[in-house]
This record gives structure tokens, sequence and C-alpha cells, in this order.
């Protein structure tokens, strides 16, 4: 009889595992579409993501690329070529004097303007010379 017994409990386990079994297959089955729907949301937010993060990117690329015009070694080097041309320009209008292309007063007028360009300008450039900080890393 202990035999039976035993045989009935194991039969009746049996049956609660099944049923055990087939209870959480129903549960799971009941949030598949639950759970693929979550997948399509994620999926189109990983797409939303990366097309926000290729058009950051991309801006990135072209802030860069503007920022490289104002680089200190830049300003520098067209400081540099300003202050040049002011003084070309300078000499340029003395010879004109000389040479009775220009009158007195628009000679003095212009040259005087040409040449305190050129000095502001050069004197900028000696300062950064000195002090090669002043415009961040070169």
């Amino acid at each position: 009889m202990e035999n039976v017994e035993q045989v009935r409990n194991m039969k009746n386990l049996q049956d609660e595992m099944r049923m055990g079994n087939e209870n959480l297959a129903r549960k799971i089955l009941s949030q598949e579409e639950e759970l693929i729907k979550l997948r399509n949301s994620v999926d189109g937010q990983e797409k939303g993501l990366k097309e926000i993060y290729s058009n950051f990117e991309e801006k990135l690329k072209v802030q860069q690329e503007v920022l490289k015009r104002f680089s200190p070694s830049i300003l520098i080097t067209k400081l540099k070529s300003e202050t040049q041309q002011s003084d070309d320009l300078s000499e340029q209008m003395a010879k004109s004097f000389l040479d009775g292309e220009l009158e007195v007063d628009d000679f003095l007028k212009h040259f005087r303007e040409v040449r305190k360009v050129y000095h502001l300008r050069n004197a900028k450039v000696e300062r950064v010379s000195k002090q090669p900080g002043i415009l961040g890393s070169i």
C-alpha cells in the first residue's frame, strides 16, 4: 500500500508541475505581443538615436572646420599678413605723393590712417610674439 501512496503522490506532483508549467507557458505567451511591441519600439528609438548621432557628428565636423579659421596660428598669420599689407599700402601712398600723384591734404589724411592701422596691427603682432599663450595654444 505504501507503494500505491507514493505513486499517487508522485502522480499528483507531476500533475501539479505540469499545470504550473502550462500556466507559466500561457503567461509567457500572453506577454509575447507586448514584448514584440516593446522590441519594435526599442528598434525605432535606436534608429532615431543613430540618425540624431549621425547628424550631431556631421554638425560637429562642420563646427571644427569653421573653428580652424580662428585657430591661434591662423590668426597670427593673418594678422602678420594684414600688417604687411598696411605697410605696403603706406609705402605706395608715399611713393605716389613723391611722384606728385597725390595732394598734400589727401596724402596726410590717408597716410596717417594707414600708418595708424599698421602700427596697431604691428603692436598686436609684437604682443603675441612676446606672450604666445595670449591666444590660447598655438
